[in-house]
C-alpha cells in the first residue's frame, strides 16, 4: 500500500493594502454607520428629543468626513490630525447619548469603534512603511 504523504502549502502573503484603500473603507464604512444613525433619529417614532444635538453633531461630522474623500494626504500624520477630529466628535456623542442600550446608541458606540480601529490601520500602515524603508 502506498503511502500518502500530504504537504501542507504556505498561503502566499496576502498583500497590503495602501494607506489610500485603508482611508478609501474607513470613510464609506463611517459614512454608512453615520447615515444610519441619523435616518433611526428620523424613522423612530419613539424617538427621544433629548438626543437631537448628538444628531447635529453627526452631522457635522459626516460633512467633515465627505470632505476627506476628496482630499488627498501627503502622509500618516496630516490624516490622523483630521481624522482625529472626527473621532472626537462621536466620542462625545456617545458620552453624552442617553440611552446606550438602545440600537441607536449600540450603532453609534461601533461607529466610535470604527473610526477608532481605522486610525489604528493608517498607523499600522505607517509603522510597517517605515520599516520596510529601512
Amino acid at each position: 500500500m502506498k503511502s500518502t504523504t500530504r504537504t501542507a502549502r504556505t498561503p502566499a502573503p496576502a498583500a497590503t493594502p495602501s494607506f489610500a484603500q485603508i482611508i478609501s473603507l474607513g470613510i464609506e464604512m463611517a459614512e454608512e454607520r453615520m447615515e444610519r444613525l441619523i435616518s433611526i433619529s428620523i424613522d423612530d417614532d419613539e424617538w427621544d428629543y433629548s438626543g437631537d444635538n448628538v444628531v447635529c453633531s453627526i452631522r457635522l461630522a459626516l460633512d467633515g468626513l465627505r470632505r476627506l474623500r476628496d482630499m488627498s494626504f501627503a502622509d500618516y500624520i496630516e490624516f490622523v490630525c483630521r481624522w482625529s477630529g472626527i473621532t472626537g466628535v462621536i466620542e462625545l456623542c456617545c458620552l453624552t447619548f442617553k440611552h446606550p442600550e438602545t440600537r441607536f446608541g449600540r450603532l453609534l458606540t461601533d461607529l466610535h469603534h470604527l473610526l477608532d480601529q481605522t486610525s489604528s490601520m493608517v498607523e499600522h500602515l505607517d509603522e510597517a512603511n517605515r520599516a520596510q524603508a529601512k
